[in-house]
């Protein structure tokens, strides 16, 4: 998850998890969601195989297992929890040295702590076995009272600072489109430190999104708006307020202003006419109409190119050499509402003053759309939208390894190893590489898709992949703000007057 970046405290606690042993036998690390506990106990298992044996638990139906990734040089051992210590040590009672059972994810363990602990603490002398163990979980597992009567050793692992925030994002932009990284505002840093609590992996979404959506749009910093689109697109709130110093500036400002502030102050006494300094007059420039604006095809396919991090010129823009790129472009007739329930960034075929216009919908919401123009971004109306366009749609989207647009039972052995590994990395729990359809895969389709709002049915077909490859920043999101359920485009023709070429249709070029 952190890539080639490496984190002080997550560090600091993989030496103490490996070399300095603790007082008792329970211990308890907790923290935020995402914010790297299970990156960290993945990566010490790997370093410190011999002496770490690493369970996540999990839902199996409506029973809690242990699933194992290296137990025994078996993939994917699982263990149902009540029998879990006869099982596990009975095959460690021959160790010599001393080991350490962490268990990720622990929280599912809450109703059975009680049961689970009482086991460990009389199962452990009996056998006479050296064993310590380590639960893994959110801060909820803290307030356990049958942790608490335990005594164990409590570490919390905190989100990073605003400086580890800014250094992690820069590295995970490697991961994104090529192009010139972008510079974060600090004070666009301070409140993605604020908003995820240190989950990293929304933070690498974050971006990989801005660097995707810098690139395409030509810029190395991000805008106000830029910002908010970054924060939309990862579901995330983002409101831009002067800070306390800025508005006492302003007070400040307003107190001091002297003479040459006469014009907006009407002073108790008659200004000397030497006082009274003419200004030139400033003629503000008319904003840009998009109705002035030409896109053909090719400028609008290079752009949807740019969202997925291709630098394809104009000429070589075409639908057919999507293929290259291991895409699947489509074109067709479709309403907006189904459109934007991909997610995906499309073309949209617009007949403007009765010449076609060609732009790439970035952001959707119910009363106006965001759409790429040669490299720059204009907000029009959703009226305006609606009533210009021609209903026709081009979009790519990332198939299956096999080209397929869903993987199921009967999918080749590296589609499935590609799902399975894909999917763990979402999730962060182990992966399997036996290119087998199992059990447990179906429970980790299910459980992405009930946290992508997917249906979840356990077969991942061409919403599931899309989904997916945007969770792990290799796709570009589009920013779906329809409020669910309602059919705008017929709600806002019937709200609106059908006069369409008002000036407030299409508002003003808003940034490159």
């Amino acid at each position: 998850m952190s890539g080639s970046y490496e984190f002080t405290q997550p560090g600091l606690i993989s030496e103490w998890v490996v070399n300095a042993p603790w007082s008792g036998e329970v211990a308890v690390l907790f923290g935020n969601k995402g914010v790297g506990k299970s990156t960290l106990i993945n990566k010490l298992s790997k370093t410190k195989s011999d002496a770490l044996l690493v369970f996540t638990a999990i839902h199996l139906g409506d029973n809690i297992h242990l699933i194992s990734a290296r137990e025994h040089e078996k993939e994917h051992v699982t263990y149902a929890h009540d029998h879990f210590w006869l099982d596990i040590l009975s095959l460690i009672k021959d160790k010599t040295s001393e080991s350490l059972i962490v268990i990720d994810n622990a929280d599912l363990l809450a109703g059975h702590l009680d049961i689970f602990l009482q086991s460990f603490t009389q199962l452990v002398p009996a056998m006479g076995v050296s064993v310590k163990l380590l639960l893994v979980g959110s801060v909820k597992l803290k307030s356990a009272k049958q942790l608490s009567q335990r005594l164990p050793l409590y570490i919390c692992l905190v989100p990073p600072s605003e400086r580890e925030c800014n250094e992690f994002m820069n590295a995970m932009q490697s991961e994104g489109p090529s192009g010139e990284d972008v510079v974060f505002r600090p004070g666009f840093v301070r409140h993605v430190c604020l908003a995820t609590k240190g989950n990293l992996r929304v933070m690498k979404r974050i971006a990989v999104i801005a660097k995707q959506l810098a690139v395409a749009e030509h810029s190395t910093k991000l805008s106000s708006r830029q910002e908010r689109l970054v924060m939309a697109a990862v579901g995330l709130p983002y409101k831009s307020r002067p800070s306390a110093l800025l508005l006492i500036t302003y007070a400040v400002l307003a107190l001091a202003i002297g003479w040459g502030g006469a014009d907006m102050i009407t002073l108790p006494l008659p200004t000397p006419q030497w006082l009274n300094v003419s200004k030139p007059t400033v003629k503000e420039a008319e904003p840009p109409k998009i109705t002035s604006v030409t896109s053909n095809v090719h400028d609008a396919m290079q752009q949807l190119y740019a969202t997925w991090g291709y630098d394809v010129s104009a000429g070589e823009a075409w639908c057919e050499q999507a293929d290259r790129a291991n895409l699947v472009c489509e074109s067709g007739n479709e309403t907006v509402s189904n459109l934007a329930s991909n997610g995906l960034p499309w073309i949209a075929r617009l007949s403007v003053d009765k010449h076609p216009l060609y732009a790439v919908v970035m952001r959707v919401s119910d009363t106006d759309i965001d759409l790429l123009i040669n490299k720059k971004t204009w907000t029009v109306n959703r009226h305006w939208f609606d009533t210009h366009s021609e209903g026709h749609y081009t979009m790519m989207w990332p198939p299956a390894p096999d080209g397929k647009n869903r993987v199921t039972h009967k999918s080749d052995a590296e589609s499935i190893i590609w799902l399975d590994a894909m999917l763990s990395r979402a999730l962060g729990v182990p992966a399997d590489e036996s290119g087998d359809w199992t059990a447990m895969l179906t429970e980790k389709v299910k459980l992405f898709q009930r946290n992508e709002k997917l249906q979840a049915d356990g077969v991942p077909g061409k919403n599931t992949l899309i989904r997916l490859r945007q969770a792990l920043g290799e796709a570009p999101r589009l920013v779906n703000e329809m409020t669910p359920g309602t059919d705008l485009s017929e709600w806002l023709t019937a709200q609106l007057p059908l006069n369409t070429d008002m000036p407030g249709d299409a508002s003003k070029e808003k940034a490159k």
